[in-house]
C-alpha cells in the first residue's frame, strides 16, 4: 500500500548562482552534507545539486510535510551517487527526524526515480508498505 508519494522538479539553472561559489556558499551548506558535496564534486556539481536537492524535496512531500514545519534537517536526507548521476545508482540514507517519521508509518520501502535534461531536474518518492 502506497503511503507516501513526492515529486520535485527544479530548473537547474536556479543553482547556479550556488555553484560558482561551492566551497562557500551558504545555502549549499545548509541543504548537504559533507558527505554529498564530496560525492558531488567527485562526479558532476551542475548536475548532481539539481537531483540532490530535488530528492529531498520529495522526500518532505512523501512524508507530507515541509522543511519549514516538520523539523526535519535537510541533511536528514542524503543521497549518495556511487557512479556518474547519468548512471542512476545511488543511495538513499535518511535519519534523524526524518527516519523517525518513517519509522512511525511502518519503515515503508523507498521507491525512487530520477530524470534529468539540459535545463530540468526531477525526482520522484513512493513510500510504500506491503
Amino acid at each position: 500500500m502506497v503511503v507516501g508519494c513526492g515529486i520535485d522538479t527544479e530548473e537547474r539553472l536556479r543553482f547556479s548562482k550556488h555553484l560558482s561559489d561551492f566551497e562557500q556558499s551558504e545555502f549549499i551548506s545548509m541543504i548537504f552534507t559533507e558527505l554529498e558535496k564530496d560525492c558531488f564534486k567527485t562526479f558532476d556539481v551542475e548536475l548532481c545539486v539539481p537531483i540532490a536537492f530535488c530528492f529531498k524535496e520529495a522526500m518532505f512531500k512523501a512524508l507530507g510535510n515541509s522543511w519549514t514545519t516538520s523539523g526535519i534537517d535537510w541533511k536528514d536526507l542524503e543521497i549518495i551517487f556511487k557512479k556518474n548521476p547519468t548512471e542512476k545508482e545511488f543511495e538513499i540514507k535518511i535519519s534523524g527526524k526524518a527516519a523517525e517519521m518513517l519509522a512511525d508509518i511502518g519503515n515503508p520501502q523507498v521507491i525512487s526515480n530520477y530524470e534529468f535534461n539540459d535545463e530540468t531536474a526531477i525526482f520522484e518518492i513512493i513510500l510504500n508498505n506491503e
